[in-house]
């Protein structure tokens, strides 16, 4: 990994993101890039407007640089305190007119980017799925986004959970996230949630040992394999955190199947609005 891309808003929950951003970009050996997106109200076609427009553009993107040079000598001045090599990791900023995905996935090539990390919804963000822009980036861009909740401490975490409901394409982001967790020396633990059955369920079990065999073959460090029962999975995943002292919760967005439920259940939004829970989301790979 090259690059983690910050997307900022100038928020203080997005100043988190940034530090826990440098935090594992100092660690990982990554350059981390800080973006922000604007846009300017659309207005009719006439010659006044067009001016009035432009001046708007330039006000608005002036703005948005003077903001990212003031986040920049923040985290410049952060990292003076770190243990880290000097001048790394090497921080740039850069604003861009236009939708924050198409931004983002313009970007993601341009700057060899392996992972993109962003704020949380905080309790004053309009109640949508996951946020606008959070929903947005997640369902157009095909690499890992970490979204940081509000106050969370990156240098806290010594344990990641993956949420998995077993499918293979699971095994490929297990991978994936054991490159960048055997860097930060943290622990995974794999958790598998099931309902509760008064007849054994065969297939599933069978199912349960296959995939504990195909993790093996892997041959991970310091990961371990939990079965968990309970009907309301984002519960379950949610006490079993609290229980084991675990900091980040790594999942793969599935938009039809087990983890599409994850997304759209209440307590879900709960633990991001709540600043419970930082969340790791790959990309379905087939």
């Amino acid at each position: 990994m090259k690059t983690i891309l910050v997307l900022t808003d100038f928020s203080e929950t997005a100043q988190y993101a940034a530090d826990a951003a440098i935090a594992m970009a100092g660690k990982i050996k990554a350059n981390v890039l800080l973006l922000n997106t604007f846009v300017t109200v659309p207005m009719l076609p006439s010659d006044e407007a067009a001016n009035w427009q432009m001046q708007e553009y330039f006000l608005v993107q002036n703005s948005s640089k003077q903001q990212l040079q003031k986040e920049l000598e923040r985290l410049e001045n952060h990292l003076k305190t770190s243990d880290f090599e000097p001048g790394k990791p090497v921080i740039k900023t850069l604003c861009e007119y236009g939708g924050l995905a198409d931004s983002v996935t313009t970007l993601i090539h341009s700057h060899h980017v392996g992972l993109v990390v962003m704020g949380g919804r905080t309790k004053t963000d309009m109640p949508f799925l996951l946020g606008d822009s959070i929903k947005a980036v997640i369902n157009h861009i095909h690499l890992p986004v970490m979204i940081v909740p509000h106050k969370m401490h990156f240098d806290k975490i010594t344990r990641v959970t993956f949420a998995t409901d077993l499918a293979a394409g699971d095994l490929k982001a297990i991978g994936a996230l054991a490159e960048i967790v055997g860097l930060l020396h943290f622990d995974i633990q794999i958790v598998h949630v099931m309902e509760p059955a008064l007849v054994p369920d065969l297939r599933e079990e069978a199912a349960i040992a296959r995939f504990r065999e195909q993790v093996a073959a892997l041959k991970i460090k310091n990961i371990s394999y939990q079965t968990i029962f309970g009907e309301d999975v984002t519960h379950q995943l949610e006490q079993y955190n609290q229980k084991h002292h675990v900091g980040l919760l790594a999942m793969v967005h599935k938009k039809h199947a087990f983890l599409w439920r994850l997304f759209n259940q209440q307590p879900c939004m709960d633990m991001i609005s709540n600043h419970q829970m930082p969340l790791l989301i790959y990309p379905e790979i087939h």
